[in-house]
């Protein structure tokens, strides 16, 4: 008699990745906005929104380039 062995997944790969990218998504979002908020209270606008911005741009491009092996390439135009 051969026994049959019921295996029952219950690891991560049951629950769907969407969620977790997307509850990444939200999450980092509420923390720019909220670090925003708070330099608005000490900063004046313009400060507080270009810091923002080059933060944002750089962390972006940092996450980009150690998390998902992207290519960064410095590129010069001239017309």
């Amino acid at each position: 008699m051969i026994e049959k062995h019921h295996s029952i997944n219950y690891g991560c790969s049951s629950f769907p990745h969407w969620v977790i990218k997307y509850g990444f998504v939200i999450l980092f979002n509420v923390t720019m906005w909220g670090c925003y908020v708070n330099s608005l209270k000490s900063l004046s606008s313009l400060q507080a929104t270009v810091t923002n911005f080059s933060t944002n741009f750089l962390t972006s491009g940092l996450a980009g380039f150690f998390l998902f092996d992207e290519s960064l390439r410095y590129q010069v135009h001239f017309s």
